[in-house]
């Protein structure tokens, strides 16, 4: 059974970001992210302080906004737009209806970092080439550097979230991979997961996944992040059950959650590559 470690996939990413971000330090620019804040959790805000160390490591100025209304955030939302030092802009927290939508409208899709507008969302579902959630993206970087192949292959998703499930759903198939969407309301969810070559899951059930949905031949990548009874961090599929039973595997921690804010730098930096252009 082989470990899809996340380490070595950023260090791999860390030295593409250094030569551009060596480039653009040659041309004078600055990459800049503006991140908004609007109804956040204690989990938004221990990403913001993630995400702002990051900044630091990478000389990437960041602008934080806590917005406190409705027009708070759109007049600095659209101020951030606007801005031509702006490359990327994230919002973080729980957004109402009517704020998800203008925001989903509204934002530069050339701005658009974690690929949630509704342009970016329209070419990743016409097949061309875009931004897409930064989730997804760390699972895609992590099988090509395991060399885990998808064309022709079976692979199955289980969750169909706009943030993870169906982007990933959408660049699985781009790539030639027989996709299944699996969600709560699936029939027989241990036949789908079995009959998968490759089996992601983003399902915020901690060990929920265990040696009766698995295959020998399968490589499996965990998505979710968890806490058990224990009060250790798990991920949805149980490891110790399924380890000696499938091909390869993500730990949780240290498999693909470990790669996504560095996948958000590197969209931070591609970004500020377009000012050459």
């Amino acid at each position: 059974m082989i470990d899809l470690l996340g380490k070595p996939v950023i260090q791999s990413l860390k030295i593409s970001i250094k030569e551009k971000r060596e480039k653009l330090t040659n041309l004078g620019i600055t990459p800049k992210l503006v991140i908004i804040l609007y109804n956040t959790s204690l989990d938004d805000i221990a990403y913001k302080e993630a995400l702002l160390k990051k900044c630091l490591k990478y000389d990437i100025v960041c602008d934080v906004f806590d917005c406190k209304t409705r027009e708070e955030f759109i007049a600095n939302l659209n101020k951030s737009n606007e801005d031509k030092n702006v490359d990327g802009i994230i919002v973080m927290g729980k957004r109402d209806s009517l704020t998800d939508i203008y925001l989903k409208s509204n934002i530069d899709e050339k701005k658009d970092v974690d690929g949630i507008g509704y342009l970016n969302m329209a070419r990743l579902y016409s097949s061309e080439k875009t931004i897409i959630p930064c989730t997804a993206e760390a699972v895609l970087k992590l099988l090509d550097y395991y060399n885990v192949k998808l064309d022709g292959k079976k692979v199955t998703v289980i969750g169909r979230s706009n943030i993870i499930g169906k982007p990933l759903f959408m660049s699985l198939l781009n790539r030639g991979a027989t996709v299944t969407v699996c969600h709560s309301h699936t029939v027989d969810l241990k036949y789908h997961c079995k009959e998968a070559d490759v089996l992601c899951c983003a399902i915020g059930k901690p060990k929920f996944i265990n040696s009766l949905y698995v295959n020998k031949d399968m490589t499996i990548i965990d998505v979710g992040i968890n806490v058990d009874e224990d009060g250790k961090i798990c991920g949805d599929v149980d490891y110790e059950d399924v380890f000696e039973k499938v091909k390869a595997i993500t730990p949780v921690p240290g498999g693909v959650g470990i790669i996504t804010n560095t996948i958000l730098i590197e969209h931070v930096v591609d970004l500020a590559m377009n000012r050459i252009k």
